[in-house]
């Protein structure tokens, strides 16, 4: 009972709970084919949830979900593995691709490096880039 009365009181004074989900947003410059790049986000952001599962926004899975998609997310000290996969994305025609995407990070220096894979071919695209915490 004094628990639940000084989280309420805390969450009156602060306006906030005390875990929040965390807000990542990165930024990348892409290299590879071209023609492959542009299924690569310049920009994506990375939400680390206060219950441990992860999610992640980028321009396939916002213009396909139009909401973040769920991702697996390996933590290790200062670094940090966000991975998501995405099926039956269009493309030109009739055809559809599946995609496997990694984004490594050090949380520390902000740097990271994101790849991509296309299901059933030896293609892949990436790119390096930072990432910061937004929240």
């Amino acid at each position: 009972m004094l628990r639940k009365a000084l989280i309420s009181s805390l969450l009156i004074a602060f306006g906030t709970p005390l875990y929040a989900d965390v807000l990542y947003e990165c930024t990348f410059t892409k290299y590879g084919k071209n023609n492959l790049q542009s299924f690569m986000s310049d920009k994506v952001e990375l939400i680390e949830k206060d219950d441990g599962s992860a999610a992640v926004l980028d321009k396939i899975s916002k213009a396909m979900f139009k909401k973040p998609k769920a991702a697996t997310l390996v933590t290790r000290k200062n670094k940090k593995k966000f991975s998501w996969a995405i099926r039956n994305v269009p493309t030109t025609g009739t055809s559809t691709v599946n995609l496997s995407s990694t984004i490594r990070f050090d949380t520390n220096s902000g740097k990271a490096t994101y790849r991509l894979w296309f299901g059933g071919y030896d293609s892949d695209v990436n790119a390096s880039g930072t990432c910061s915490k937004k929240k």
